[in-house]
């Protein structure tokens, strides 16, 4: 028994049949004046089902739209010193605040240092005119009967410290140390001692100066310091000269 196929939907069937159990077409009979007819055994052509994909098209993207505020540019020109401001959504948003390079603070801290130094000079000034006033030969204020003679500059003393250093040149550093004496061990003086340097230390060394020396229990101690390259900087040698003294507990 061989297979014939439906001429209408190519159903198979045996060449048994007279008729297709799926469309119900008829076969090997003879087909009315006009009508192809169908033969057992004769399979129609076949042909194979034209497979087409599908064109895919991805949906385009959309993201959801965002959309700021509106920003308005201000118009009209800026007071001098007034940063620029951008209004976002009807209220006014300003950046941080720019100062200026001194503000009014930093102006009243400074003029208030500036008046400290100020009246420290002014009282420094006074304080040395009044003990040279009080101090013309004797002691005034209840100095007794000591006199700027009776005090005296001794015992004074330099060392040196070298330093040397690897890529430098080395350094030489002159300490010194003396004291000024006096024979009334139970007063407390101030003395005004001027230093003069005569000869060697380093050539920027001040040449004069003046400072001020406390005398308890009879001896108040001063310094000296001079420092520089050790080929430049010999050993200092020093004048000094009592200015004049006061006593502070009389």
């Amino acid at each position: 028994m061989a297979l014939i196929y439906c001429s209408r939907c190519n159903n198979a069937m045996s060449d048994q049949d007279t008729f297709c159990a799926v469309c119900g077409n008829t076969v090997n009979q003879n087909a009315p004046v006009g009508q192809p007819q169908n033969f057992a055994g004769q399979a129609p052509p076949m042909q194979a089902p034209q497979m087409q994909a599908p064109q895919m098209q991805a949906p385009p993207m959309q993201g959801p739209q965002m959309q700021g505020p509106q920003m308005q540019a201000p118009q009209g020109q800026m007071p001098q010193g007034q940063a620029p401001y951008a209004q976002f959504g009807g209220s006014a948003a300003s950046p941080a605040p720019v100062l200026p390079a001194e503000t009014g603070i930093a102006g009243a801290n400074k003029l208030n240092f500036y008046i400290l130094i100020g009246v420290g000079v002014v009282a420094l000034v006074a304080l040395v005119l009044a003990i040279i006033g009080m101090s013309s030969g004797k002691a005034g204020g209840g100095g007794g009967s000591l006199s700027l003679d009776d005090f005296s500059a001794e015992n004074f003393s330099l060392e040196s410290e070298i330093r040397e250093f690897e890529y430098s040149e080395d350094s030489i550093y002159w300490r010194g140390e003396g004291e000024i004496k006096v024979s009334d061990r139970s007063g407390v003086y101030i003395v005004i001692l001027k230093t003069t340097l005569t000869s060697g230390g380093n050539r920027t060394d001040k040449k004069e100066s003046s400072g001020f020396v406390i005398i308890e229990n009879g001896s108040g101690t001063f310094n000296t310091f001079s420092y520089g390259d050790l080929k430049d900087t010999p050993e200092p040698s020093y004048d000094f000269e009592l200015i004049a003294f006061a006593a502070l507990n009389q």
